[in-house]
This record gives C-alpha cells, sequence and structure tokens, in this order.
C-alpha cells in the first residue's frame, strides 16, 4: 500500500516473495512508467533464468533476455540452440501480449 501513495517501487520489486513475482510485476507495469524497465531488470536478476526471461522481456533489455535464454539452454548442441533461437524469436510477440495482459488482470 505505501508503495502505491509514495509511488516507489523499488522496494516492493527487491523485497517480494518470488512466489508472488507475477504480482510485483503486474503492479510494476500498472503503477510505474520510467522506471518500469529498471525494476523489470531488478525483479529478473533475483530470479531463475527461466522465469527472468519474462521480465527482461517486458523491460526491454535485450542482452539480459539472451543472457538468460542462453543460460537455461547451455548445455544444448548448437544445431538445437539455433531452432530454439529461432523459437524465442517466433514467439517475443505473444510473450510481449502476455505480459501486458498480466498487468491489466
Amino acid at each position: 500500500m505505501a508503495a502505491a501513495v509514495t509511488e516507489d517501487w523499488a522496494p516492493v520489486i527487491e523485497n517480494c516473495d518470488l512466489s508472488s513475482w507475477r504480482e510485483a510485476l503486474a503492479a510494476a507495469l500498472t503503477h510505474t512508467n520510467d522506471e518500469f524497465p529498471y525494476l523489470c531488470e531488478s525483479l529478473g536478476a533475483r530470479m531463475d533464468p527461466k522465469l527472468a526471461q519474462l521480465c527482461f522481456l517486458c523491460g526491454g533489455n535485450l542482452d539480459k533476455l539472451v543472457g538468460a535464454w542462453m543460460a537455461v539452454h547451455r548445455a544444448s548442441s548448437p544445431e538445437k540452440l539455433q531452432v530454439r533461437y529461432g523459437q524465442l524469436k517466433k514467439r517475443t510477440p505473444i510473450y510481449c501480449i502476455q505480459a501486458v495482459q498480466i498487468g491489466k488482470t
């Protein structure tokens, strides 16, 4: 509640229980503007790389997104990585739409 009044969402993102990461991301999406990319990066840095990908995608941090994606698929062969990278490129717009929908619910 304090974050809504003070408009300081960084403590919420930095201290939330990671089992509630979706709610924290939705709150940041709903109640912030310029600081949203920073908050996404901050939340993603606390998470498992597989889940962090959505935070980095929402925040527009493609370098972190690719880094997290590669961490998830590190054990794959180069051929499998190329296929998975193609899948990621194809699905990225879908993930963006889903992220916005999470914030609106």
